[in-house]
């Protein structure tokens, strides 16, 4: 997996100026973790192999897409709904055919998201796979005060690419200014050039959506913090069934967010 740097930076995830005394994970007074928390990925852009060696959290196993196989029976999916995150200062929607799986948290970096939701499993050659999945989280970065959403976005993509699709070519980002709730915001959209190791079971083409939303909460004390929201996607190959996300739902998915 991509990191950054070896020395922590960010914050598990933004409290809010009237939660200033709570910026770390419970047992750790020190600033833990490279950026984002939350309640999962978006790890976001992914692809390939096992899940050998990733994080795992309270018995929860990662998300991974189709290239990177799961455990465990297929969920159901779940009538649409909403995933309410109060740790990412999110609330987003789960699109038909989804299934929320509010237990499974995702480490990046370290830091750690939930609010997790998945479409598509399926099974192939005795592995399992998922076609998507989306998480999210909150976070603040106390070394860089220039800090902005579109650079949050840009450090999350290729870990979560790369965490998902091992070995994958990640593209140059594009990036689209938009609000959400009024607050300013960037949606971050990467293309993943997975590398297939079973072609008939592994998507040859993916996608890192991020939604990035500046908290506006800086205190004199305290960083301002951002919300993450992460979708990480097949768009194409593997099985015909089920089929990869169109770039439209994922899109609609990410306009669907709110602020906590």
């Amino acid at each position: 997996m991509t990191g950054w740097q070896d020395e922590p930076e960010w914050l598990r995830k933004d409290p809010g100026p009237e939660r200033a005394a709570r910026l770390v994970p419970v047992a750790s007074i020190t600033i833990i973790a490279l950026v984002v928390v939350a309640v999962v990925t978006i790890a976001l852009l992914n692809k390939g192999g096992d899940t050998t060696g990733t994080p795992s959290v309270a018995g929860a196993t990662p998300l991974p897409t189709s290239g990177s196989p799961t455990s465990g029976a297929p969920t159901t999916p779940t009538a649409p709904g909403t995933i309410d995150n109060p740790g990412a200062h999110l609330a987003y929607p789960v699109p038909d055919g989804w299934s929320a799986t509010p237990s499974t948290k995702v480490e990046i970096d370290g830091v750690e998201f939930t609010g997790a939701a998945v479409y598509g499993r399926y099974q192939c050659e005795g592995s399992r796979y998922t076609r998507a999945f989306v998480v999210s989280a909150a976070v603040q970065k106390p070394s860089d005060a220039e800090l902005t959403a579109e650079k949050a976005a840009r450090s999350f993509a290729t870990p979560f690419a790369t965490k998902y699709y091992p070995g994958a070519t990640v593209g140059e980002p594009t990036m689209r200014a938009t609000q959400v709730d009024g607050k300013q915001a960037v949606v971050l959209t990467a293309p993943v050039q997975p590398k297939q190791q079973k072609p008939q079971c592994e998507a040859n083409s993916g996608e890192i959506a991020i939604l990035a939303v500046d908290l506006d909460n800086a205190t004199p004390t305290t960083p301002r913090g951002f919300a993450l929201l992460v979708v990480s996607s097949d768009l194409g190959g593997g099985p015909a069934e089920p089929k990869a996300l169109p770039a439209a739902a994922i899109d609609a998915l990410l306009d669907g967010a709110h602020v906590k």
